[in-house]
């Protein structure tokens, strides 16, 4: 009779932990219910040299249809236009080729710029000269918008601060950012974007010391961030695949579509790709870097 109820008492306890587990996993599925993914594409850098970047950046994007993605994000130098220095006919033949891409490519891309789409203009006068050129083409060098319950930011760290030339957010652009923060819908969680890092580990590459590199004021932009229901910040400029969590805060250096500017594989060994970004409901995410696969021909 005690055995009876003791292989009874057990199927209980069998019943209750399988339950347990069961509603437990169900919670959880509840809760990271996905809202929607979103891809980020930096480091582009088409050119007109003959290493095929507009084919691979087409490989990309179809890439990034194929897991369903809701849109692109670029993290800016989206063309390599400083190194035509003064040939504003090629100069115009990139942006208005990377423009028909934003604008036919059958998905939505928000692009960000980067110090290789600033302008350096034949004369200081020029009205194209910094973001000028790209806002011709791109629209406004920072803005933000909603997704599904998410809140983006696209910032310009490209502005020069002074006659050196260090990459910074300026006073304008921050209290843009203050502003809009403040002003956003219930406090959605919060990804900003920018090209320059605000920070970042990669001061040793191949065992050699390298500049960081950095937006100057990153520290206090993050700060202001921080304040806001800020998730993630994600950037580019290294063409490294770098994560960075310091002070609660989620930062990812996301590669390059073009690796070594379309020549294989950058230092640290950093394929061609891009990162892939789940955005879920209960205001998570998670991410992976997708290798999309592209292969340089080999001379």
């Amino acid at each position: 009779m005690r055995k009876n109820k003791t292989i009874t008492f057990m199927r209980h306890i069998a019943c209750f932990v399988i339950l347990t587990v069961f509603i437990g996993t169900f919670s959880n599925a509840q809760q990271k219910e996905k809202a929607f993914s979103f891809a980020f594409f930096t480091d582009i850098h088409l050119s007109l040299n003959p290493n095929r970047c507009f084919e691979g950046l087409a490989q990309a994007i179809a890439k990034a249809k194929e897991l369903k993605v809701d849109f692109i994000i670029t993290g800016g130098d989206n063309v390599n236009i400083d190194v035509a220095k003064n040939d504003t006919a090629t100069i115009r033949q990139l942006f208005e080729r990377f423009k028909f891409i934003v604008d036919n490519s059958d998905i939505k891309i928000y692009p960000a710029i980067g110090n290789h789409d600033r302008y350096k203009g034949e004369w200081k006068k020029d009205t194209m000269l910094d973001e000028g050129m790209y806002e011709h083409y791109l629209g406004k060098s920072y803005y933000s918008f909603n997704h599904k319950g998410w809140h983006f930011v696209i910032l310009n760290t490209v502005q020069h601060i002074d006659s050196l030339g260090y990459p910074c957010i300026n006073e304008q652009q921050v209290e843009w950012l203050t502003t809009d923060l403040a002003e956003k819908e219930n406090q959605l969680p919060t990804i900003a974007v920018g090209h320059v890092p605000l920070v970042t580990t990669t001061y040793i590459v191949n065992g050699k010391r390298v500049s960081p590199d950095l937006t100057i004021n990153g520290a206090e932009v993050l700060k202001l961030l921080k304040q806001h229901s800020f998730r993630l910040f994600l950037q580019g400029h290294k063409h490294v695949y770098e994560e960075v969590f310091s002070a609660g805060m989620q930062v990812i250096n996301g590669g390059a579509i073009s690796a070594a500017w379309w020549g294989g594989a950058f230092r640290e060994g950093t394929e061609e790709g891009f990162v892939l970004i789940n955005a879920y409901k209960d205001g998570t995410y998670d991410w992976e870097y997708i290798d999309y696969g592209w292969v340089i021909e080999k001379k």
